[in-house]
């Protein structure tokens, strides 16, 4: 259910940023036109990377068992996904102003965390399910 919802906040912050390429469209801001498609196209990724990750079985013989202190280190990676999600929200929000604003400099910023958070979600997402399968290194 997790994933469910995480992928859903990750597809709802990427139709955010297709409301910003039409808003550079309209203004014709070609720099910006390029990098936001490549978001665009990284979120769609992840996104599915989330969406079609493995999900566990939790029966009586399950193959992966969780222990309570593995548990609260998952929690932990939960909490942060969803913080990573926040992030790209407030920082999308900006790139909404700024784009309105028409002031490229500070659209470029925006879109330059927006490409570092999507990237931390990615990796933290990464590791989770290398805690979850038991493959951290």
């Amino acid at each position: 259910m997790l994933r469910a919802q995480l992928a859903k906040l990750l597809g709802l912050q990427r139709r955010g940023l297709e409301d910003c390429r039409a808003m550079v469209v309209q203004n014709f801001n070609s720099p910006q036109l390029d990098a936001i498609g490549g978001l665009i196209n990284r979120f769609k990724m992840v996104e599915g990377l989330v969406l079609h990750a493995e999900t566990g079985y939790s029966g009586i013989a399950a193959d992966v068992r969780v222990k309570e202190t593995e548990l609260n280190r998952l929690y932990e990676y939960d909490t942060s996904l969803i913080d990573n999600i926040g992030v790209i929200s407030k920082s999308l929000e900006s790139l909404k102003r700024s784009l309105k604003a028409n002031d490229n400099a500070q659209s470029g910023d925006d879109i330059e965390e927006i490409r570092n958070a999507i990237i931390e979600f990615e990796d933290k997402f990464e590791r989770r399910m290398q805690v979850i399968t038991n493959t951290e290194v």
